[in-house]
């Protein structure tokens, strides 16, 4: 299935939401977020991110977390001191979540398996 991303821009709660949908790989992450770059796309006043991967089946290699970690590392005026929600229902999915935030770089990703789980911890603070 041809990949495709979407972005939704929450004003009330400061979340930009990225759906992901069909085979994602390390290319369609990165150039996903360097296209919500060039487009203007993250507002300067976002709080938070939330990843929604249920219509997504990842074609990645655990191996490749370490570029994933890299790539968000090397865009840290965006992303440093962010929380990064990703939404997955499937258990192979949340070990790309969790094998990244090992790499100790300064945004918080964490899976979780309901949007609304997701937003209240964003907004947690």
């Amino acid at each position: 299935m041809e990949p495709k991303t979407e972005y939704k821009f929450d004003k009330s709660t400061g979340i930009l939401y990225k759906y992901y949908h069909g085979h994602v790989n390390l290319k369609v992450i990165t150039s996903s977020w360097q296209y919500a770059f060039d487009n203007n796309i993250i507002p300067k006043n976002v709080k938070g991110f939330i990843l929604d991967f249920r219509d997504a089946t990842l074609k990645m290699n655990i191996k490749e977390t370490s570029r994933i970690a890299d790539f968000y590392g090397q865009h840290s005026n965006v992303f440093k001191n962010k929380k990064v929600g990703l939404i997955m229902q499937e258990p192979e999915q949340v070990v790309f979540p969790i094998a990244i935030e090992l790499e100790n770089i300064e945004f918080f990703p964490r899976p979780f398996y309901t949007e609304t789980a997701a937003i209240k911890w964003i907004l947690k603070g």
